[in-house]
């Protein structure tokens, strides 16, 4: 699938984070995102993000101390900033749905119901009083969920690395997959081919979608280290 050229400019979200940037910190800013969303990643090094953002080493060097924050290391050892890959993720998503009903033939037609001769074919009524905030209002409080059930998976994963990119790819995920990472995670950790220190970091874990490992019954049904009884496991879909 082709790349996307483009992404979202969140305008109030840009002006609230750089208020207090000078304009030479903002224009690098720009630079380094509009080449992190080509490249996927940039260098570390500052010398040749100096180039890419157009600058000299040292004007490059007195703004990093501002713009270091925004920047994240993944596992190759490139910088990503998270909140544009969580775009880029909503993106892929949106494209992979939208190919998906296009193979499908698009929507699914609603059958016409048949006419009755003996009843009178009247056309219903709007309902009167309509509520325009309640898809808004169940949108947020899905997204809320799934943000939780992302907190879940993070506290009991071991390697904390790139959390904002790991939550981009987790609010895209199908429930049935989130679902399933909850119900096998803790046993994923605990499983014997690890040591605790060899887990794959958890963006690894997302991209190759481990929670589909085969993982041995009696390490899914083994209690967690320190758990005695049902009253000491946490139930992930329920209370």
């Amino acid at each position: 699938m082709a790349k996307s050229p483009s992404f979202q400019f969140y305008a109030s979200d840009f002006l609230t984070d750089t208020q207090s940037w000078d304009i030479c910190e903002v224009g690098i800013y720009i630079r380094l995102l509009s080449n992190q969303w080509v490249n996927e990643s940039l260098p570390k090094d500052l010398k040749r993000l100096s180039r890419i953002a157009g600058c000299d080493h040292e004007e490059l060097k007195k703004a990093w101390v501002i713009l270091g924050i925004k920047f994240l290391e993944n596992e190759e050892g490139g910088l990503y900033n998270g909140k544009l890959e969580e775009v880029r993720a909503q993106q892929a998503a949106y494209r992979e749905k939208q190919s998906l009903n296009g193979s499908m033939g698009g929507r699914p037609k609603k059958d016409k119901p048949k006419l009755n001769p003996e009843e009178t074919q009247t056309k219903p009524k709007d309902n009167p009083n309509p509520n325009p905030n309640k898809s808004t209002s169940t949108s947020t409080s899905n997204k809320e969920n799934i943000i939780k059930e992302f907190d879940l998976f993070w506290n009991k994963y071991p390697n904390k690395v790139a959390k904002e990119k790991c939550r981009g790819k987790f609010l895209v995920l199908p429930d049935s997959d989130r679902k399933k990472i909850l119900e096998t995670v803790e046993a994923f950790v605990r499983y014997s081919p690890f040591d605790g220190y060899h887990h794959p970091n958890p963006d690894t874990y997302l991209n190759q979608k481990r929670w589909q490992d085969p993982i041995p019954t009696e390490v899914l049904t083994q209690k967690p280290k320190g758990a005695t009884d049902q009253s000491q496991n946490t139930n992930l879909f329920g209370p």
